[in-house]
């Protein structure tokens, strides 16, 4: 178990890091995301004993690691780190690089290997590998020098949409069969909704939420909570009501592309739900389309629909109410 208390860091007179409390179960996987800048990165290096703090404490299975008074060295925390870069020793095979902390047995380094289909590769070097495949390089490393807790950071950034998304899964199941406890740092919200048990979104320096991946993008917190995990355009109450003819209470009120219907449809349409078509993009196993809703001054509008409909034409735009994400003052 991780817990942080009232984390606090500066570098100089700016805020990086504004009172976090954070507790991490023991056998957790929790996504840290948010946008560059927002102190994610920074949590991750502190928690590894990288980084220093102005204030609060960390404690790792009930130890205190780091306040004040106490900083105990990143080996002796036993967390294992991933970066994007891999670090792999060019001199060293893969065998080698693997069983670099000396604590795994022959066996189980064999054992690891097999589960991160790198079993073929133990008498290669690094410079004969893929980008996947070093990774799985790094990823084995650190789990075989049995730490208590497993950081990534940034991982998966250089590898592409069909390698990162097979690796994400072994790694949820590698990690999940050993109960171990692991945080997870990317700006790809998708990364970590395939992932995480939980996911922390960090805005500015501050947990503005810490839920499971299905609430924090059905029920966001914040307006920066919801307009990081998905496209979207905000509108008064008195808009919505202009595309629905329903009453809403005073507030803005956040559109997302699955929030709007789109159709060829023309006969009932009024002036301000008469959509023009300004540009498309396939999605499988439907389209996304950018319109512009003249009448209510929207130029540019995400909707998502299974019509193949044609750039510039006319259509009707409908809302889907209990889609909408109120933000009420």
């Amino acid at each position: 178990m991780i817990e942080l208390n009232s984390i606090t860091k500066r570098y100089e007179s700016l805020k990086v890091l504004e009172q976090i409390n954070l507790t991490i179960d023991s056998g957790e996987i929790l996504a840290l995301v948010g946008s560059s800048g927002s102190g994610k990165s920074t949590l991750l290096r502190v928690i590894a004993g990288l980084c220093e703090i102005d204030s609060g404490s960390v404690s790792i299975d009930n130890q205190i690691v780091l306040d004040k008074q106490v900083n105990v060295r990143p080996e002796v925390r036993k967390v294992g780190l991933i970066f994007q870069d891999h670090a792999l020793f060019p001199h060293l095979n893969v065998f080698h690089n693997i069983d670099f902390s000396g604590v795994s047995s022959p066996r189980e380094i064999e054992s690891l290997a097999q589960q991160l289909q790198i079993q073929d590769l133990l008498e290669r070097f690094p410079h004969e590998l893929s980008g996947g495949q070093q990774q799985r390089v790094a990823i084995a490393r650190s789990i075989a020098a049995k730490p208590r807790v497993l950081l990534f950071d940034e991982p998966f950034a250089s590898l592409d949409e069909s390698l990162k998304h097979s690796l994400l899964s072994e790694l949820q199941q590698l990690i999940k069969a050993r109960h171990m406890t692991a945080i997870f740092v990317t700006h790809n919200h998708r990364e970590a909704f395939a992932l995480a048990d939980r996911v922390a979104f960090l805005h500015q320096g501050s947990l503005a939420q810490v839920d499971s991946p299905e609430n924090i993008f059905m029920l966001p917190a914040t307006e920066a909570c919801a307009e990081f995990f998905s496209l979207g355009y905000w509108f008064t109450e008195a808009e919505l009501m202009k595309l629905c003819t329903e009453s809403h209470p005073a507030g803005r009120y956040f559109v997302r592309p699955d929030s709007l219907n789109l159709s060829a449809e023309i006969e009932n349409t009024n002036e301000f739900t008469a959509a023009k078509i300004k540009s498309k993009i396939y999605l499988a196993p439907g389209f996304q389309y950018e319109i512009e809703l003249k009448k209510l001054g929207v130029s540019s509008l995400r909707v998502n629909s299974p019509e193949n409909l044609k750039i510039g034409q006319t259509a009707t735009v409908s809302l889907v109410s209990q889609k909408v994400l109120p933000f009420i003052d």
